[in-house]
C-alpha cells in the first residue's frame, strides 16, 4: 500500500470518527432536550409549575443548541403556560410569542390555537401590580 493511500485512509478514518462524534453529540443533546421536556410536562400536569419551568428551560437550551424548531416551539408553549400559572405574565407572553412564531412557520394550527388561548388568558387576567409589560 502506498504512503498516500495510507494517509488518505487515516484522514478518512479521522473524518468519519469526527462526524460520528458530532452526530453523537446531537443525539445526546436531543435525548437530553426530550427528557427535560417530558419531565417538564409531567411536573406541569402535577401542578408543580416552578419545577416545570426549571426543566422546560433546560429543555429549551438543548433544543436551541441543536436548532430543533419544533422542540423549541413545544417547550416555549408549555413554558408560557407555566409562567402564566406562576403569575409571571410578561415572561409567559414572551414564551407564547416564540412558540407562535414557530407554529406558524410549520403550519401547526392546533399549536397556534392553544398558544392564542393561553395568551388570551394571560391578557384577561393580567395584574398590573404583579408584573409589567413593556412594549418597544
Amino acid at each position: 500500500m502506498k504512503l498516500s493511500n495510507i494517509l488518505i485512509f487515516v484522514l478518512n478514518s479521522i473524518a468519519i470518527t469526527f462526524l460520528i462524534s458530532i452526530a453523537k453529540g446531537e443525539i445526546d443533546d436531543m435525548q437530553k432536550a426530550t427528557t427535560f421536556l417530558n419531565e417538564g410536562r409531567m411536573l406541569y400536569n402535577k401542578g408543580d409549575f416552578k419545577e416545570a419551568v426549571d426543566k422546560l428551560e433546560d429543555s429549551l437550551i438543548f433544543f436551541k443548541r441543536i436548532d430543533n424548531k419544533r422542540g423549541i416551539g413545544v417547550a416555549s408553549a408549555i413554558l408560557g403556560a407555566s409562567y402564566s400559572r406562576l403569575g409571571k405574565y410578561s415572561k409567559s407572553l414572551e414564551c407564547y410569542a416564540e412558540a407562535m412564531e414557530i407554529f406558524k412557520l410549520f403550519g401547526f394550527k392546533d399549536g397556534e390555537k392553544e398558544v392564542l388561548k393561553g395568551a388570551k388568558y394571560v391578557l384577561n387576567n393580567f395584574d398590573i401590580h404583579n408584573d409589567i409589560i413593556y412594549c418597544a
